[in-house]
């Protein structure tokens, strides 16, 4: 199984432990989030998540924080 394992942990907004192991599952670097699963396919939690993202990108967009 493929997981990302940056250098800069600052970065790492989300861990989940998998089998005794701390592993990264979302990653936020200036104005780029990736996610490590498919939020389509996550039913209701990740439609919800993929809202509130659209939702902090015009927030970011019209406050001009990107």
């Amino acid at each position: 199984s493929y997981y990302c394992k940056p250098d800069d942990k600052k970065n790492i907004t989300h861990n989940i432990n998998y089998d005794d192991e701390m592993i990264c599952v979302s990653y936020k670097e200036n104005n780029v989030i990736g996610v490590q699963f498919h939020p389509e396919k996550s039913r209701i939690a990740g439609l919800n998540l993929l809202k509130f993202l659209k939702f902090y990108y015009e927030k970011c967009l019209l406050f001009e924080l990107i």
